[in-house]
């Protein structure tokens, strides 16, 4: 029997595209994915070689960006605890993206889609105007929790790039691995 991925990304139900030419960007590319694991042994995944990370962690929560070398395509982690207040994965989920980019020209949340391993998946997009030409940015942002901590995933970038990047994002997706026994850093 073969099961189904643990993860898996999803279609958008809305086909929206950039507003302008967005093949006047220049292409995110994956080439090859290599290990990364982090210096705490906290977590491990494959990642695009050559994609530079960026470390935005702060005192009790983890949080790691690769971007492509023309900047039109990111991968974050961010592990944090989960919140006091027991919330609901998905509106957890909701609320995290909403915060992020609900400001955003043409912003549109599509409704959470659980995931085979328990996780939730939800498809987001805004219009990026500030870029030349303007364009139109998607991403998948994921939650899980695990023992006394919650994963986001996300991977984004050009919309219409999007295609092209998706089964690499896939494996990166599928390579995470949390390991519960290390603790998060303590404020």
């Amino acid at each position: 029997v073969v099961k189904p991925p643990a993860k898996s990304l999803a279609q958008p139900k809305e086909s929206r595209t950039s507003p302008n030419n967005a093949a006047e960007f220049r292409r995110a590319k994956i080439t090859a994915l290599v290990p990364y694991k982090h210096p705490t042994g906290l977590f491990e995944l494959q990642v695009p070689q050559g994609w530079e990370v960026k470390d935005t962690s702060s005192a009790d929560r983890v949080a790691l960006t690769w971007l492509d070398p023309s900047g039109n395509a990111l991968i974050a982690v961010q592990i944090f605890p989960p919140a006091p207040d027991a919330a609901t994965l998905a509106a957890e989920l909701e609320q995290s993206v909403r915060e992020k980019f609900g400001d955003r020209p043409g912003f549109v949340l599509e409704s959470p889609i659980p995931q085979p391993d328990g996780s939730l998946q939800i498809l987001w997009g805004y219009e990026d105007n500030q870029a030349e030409p303007a364009v139109r940015i998607q991403g998948h942002s994921f939650l899980s929790r695990d023992d006394a901590k919650t994963t986001l995933l996300v991977v984004g970038g050009i919309a219409e790039q999007m295609p092209s990047l998706r089964d690499n994002f896939q494996k990166v997706l599928l390579s995470y691995r949390l390991n519960s026994q290390i603790p998060l850093p303590t404020p």
